[in-house]
This record gives C-alpha cells, sequence and structure tokens, in this order.
C-alpha cells in the first residue's frame, strides 16, 4: 500500500504563491494591453496601465517582506542549533573516558506487561512480527520532523518488555543514541516513535531531536572517517510469552543523501 504524503502549508507561504500569482496576472495584462490596444486609445488605457504596475509592484514588495521574516527566523534557528551544536562538541571533548560497551539493559521485570494467555506450547505462526522504519525523509527537515525510527507490530501475538539496542558512534569512544523501553505492541497499539537521547560519557546532554542525532553522531562519524557510508547494527529484544526474542537490523547512514536506512541483519 502506498505511504501517504501529508502537505502542510504556512499561511505566509500561501500568501507568498498568491502575490506570485497576482504578479504575473498584471504582467500577462500589461503585455495584452501593448499588443492589442490601438495607439489612439492608450491614454485612455493609461489608468489601467498604472493600475497593474501599482499592483505588480506593491506584490513584490509584500514579498520582499515576507522573504525577510523568513530569512531571519530560519537565521535565528540556525544560530540556536550552532549553539547547541557548540556545547556538545565541547561536551565530547572533555568527556571523562568510560568503557565503550553500553550499560547493560534493565531487567525486563521492571516494565509493565499486559496480560496475554497463550496455549502451553508456542504456536510459531503467532511469533510476533516487528519491524523498524526510519524516518525516511531528508535529515534537513528533521529538525521539523523530529523522530529517527518508528517501530511497527505486523502481527502475530503482542510483544512486550521490547527494548532496542544503544546505537553506539562508529568512531567509539563516549557517545550513544540510547532509546527509551517501550511496555508492548499489538495490533491495538500498532506502532511507536521510539523516544531517544544523546549520551555522552553517561551525561544527556542538550536537547534531544532528530536534528541533534544527525550532526552529532551520523555526520560526524561519517565526515571525520571521510566514509560515505555508515552503519550501526541494532538489536531488538522483546519477550513473547516465555520466550526471549532477539531481531536484528542494520541501520545505515548515508552521507550522500543525507538519509537513513533499515533493512534485516
Amino acid at each position: 500500500m502506498p505511504k501517504k504524503i501529508h502537505l502542510s502549508f504556512s499561511p505566509f507561504y500561501l500568501l507568498k504563491g498568491f502575490l506570485s500569482v497576482l504578479v504575473g496576472v498584471c504582467v500577462v495584462a500589461l503585455a495584452f494591453m501593448s499588443l492589442h490596444i490601438e495607439p489612439d486609445d492608450l491614454p485612455k488605457s493609461q489608468g489601467w496601465v498604472w493600475a497593474c504596475a501599482i499592483l505588480a509592484m506593491g506584490c513584490i514588495f509584500v514579498q520582499g517582506i515576507i522573504q525577510y521574516r523568513e530569512d531571519h527566523e530560519r537565521d535565528n534557528k540556525e544560530e540556536q542549533r550552532d549553539a547547541l551544536l557548540a556545547q556538545m562538541s565541547k561536551a565530547l571533548e572533555t568527556a571523562v573516558p568510560v568503557a565503550s560497551s553500553p550499560s547493560p539493559p534493565p531487567s525486563l521485570a521492571q516494565f509493565t506487561t499486559i496480560d496475554v494467555t497463550y496455549p502451553a506450547r508456542q504456536d510459531e505462526s503467532k511469533k510476533p512480527k516487528l519491524s523498524l522504519i526510519a524516518n525516511t525523509s531528508p535529515a534537513k527537515s528533521w529538525f521539523k520532523d523530529p523522530y529517527l525510527f518508528e517501530l511497527v507490530h505486523l502481527g502475530g501475538d503482542p510483544a512486550q518488555n521490547i527494548e532496542i539496542e544503544d546505537i553506539h558512534s562508529d568512531r567509539g569512544g563516549n557517545l550513544w543514541i540510547r532509546f527509551e523501553p517501550i511496555p508492548y505492541l499489538n495490533s491495538q497499539r500498532p506502532s511507536i516513535k521510539p523516544n531517544f537521547w544523546i549520551d555522552i560519557a553517561g551525561r544527556r546532554v542538550g536537547e534531544d531531536s532528530a536534528g541533534n542525532a544527525r550532526f552529532v553522531v551520523f555526520s560526524r562519524d561519517a565526515t571525520l572517517q571521510r566514509k560515505r557510508i555508515v552503519s550501526y547494527p541494532v538489536s531488538i529484544q522483546f519477550r513473547w510469552d516465555r520466550e526471549i526474542v532477539n531481531d536484528k537490523y542494520l541501520v545505515t547512514w548515508s552521507q550522500i543523501d543525507e538519509r537513513l536506512r533499515v533493512s534485516p541483519a
């Protein structure tokens, strides 16, 4: 089934489009009058000529104001982003070395479960089927679309106590992307966009967003190692009745088109 695409436009974006159309109409009207009005009738049409010219100039002036406002907002966001990235980079440089392996996940017994009755012998056809899907939008839009992955329950019994393995920086060291545990997924709750945070030497630094993950982990790994493609193995562990199941995936970052991709490992 094709994925639905949701488009949203700001009022100023729509106004700019409308003004562009209005300018085009004025230009066409001026061209029409210059080609089809007889020279003797031209003085009678001067009012329309001036009206079209003034309207077109007014539209262009308002477009310029709107463009200035958008540029100013974009510059402010980029300044805030650069300040945050500078803070994270400083934290990376001053981080106290710790063990490079992620901290052990909490016990499965800590998480909320749902009551499910299973037969004495498990039917493999009812085994939970999960799928990890990456944010398919270009990374430059992640600040507006702030999630990395979506975990989807495709069928079978409920999957409980779901844990997504930490993504460790490809350069090693003290940098991870860590995910919050998910109590369960089933047919009534078929998908979720897992919450995550950036961990630098055991500290949660800065605001957690997909945009920060792009600059601090993925793009930084590729740039510093001069790689076009960087891969991260990720395991998803969940409980199915009395059995612990591990699904393995390979998360790939492409520096060429700045997109994440996920494939079964």
